[in-house]
C-alpha cells in the first residue's frame, strides 16, 4: 500500500537500461508503460487544448457583448452627415 509520504517525492523518468531489456516480461513491461504513458499524456493535452478553447470562446463572447453593448443606434440622417475626424478634418462616409 502507498503511503502519503511517497507522493512528496519528486517523479524520476529514467531511461530504458539493458535492465529493462534482459527477459521478454520486462521489455513487454516496459513497452506497455511506455504506451499507456504516451496515451495518458496526449490525452491530457488534448484536455488542456479544450479548456483553454473553451475559455477563450467565453471571452470573446463576453468582449462581443461589451462592444454590443457600447455601440450607438444612429439613424440615417446622421448616418448620411457630414463627419469630422479627431483633427477636424471632413470626410464623406461611401457606402
Amino acid at each position: 500500500m502507498l503511503e502519503r509520504d511517497q507522493f512528496k517525492k519528486p517523479l524520476k523518468l529514467s531511461t530504458p537500461t539493458m535492465r529493462h531489456l534482459n527477459t521478454e516480461e520486462h521489455k513487454w513491461n516496459s513497452i506497455t508503460h511506455i504506451q499507456l504513458f504516451r496515451s495518458y499524456f496526449h490525452y491530457h493535452i488534448k484536455i488542456v487544448k479544450c479548456y483553454l478553447h473553451q475559455r477563450m470562446r467565453f471571452r470573446v463572447n463576453t468582449f462581443t457583448k461589451i462592444l454590443n453593448r457600447a455601440r450607438r443606434d444612429v439613424d440615417e440622417e446622421e448616418m448620411r452627415a457630414e463627419r469630422k475626424t479627431a483633427s477636424g478634418r471632413r470626410f464623406e462616409q461611401r457606402v
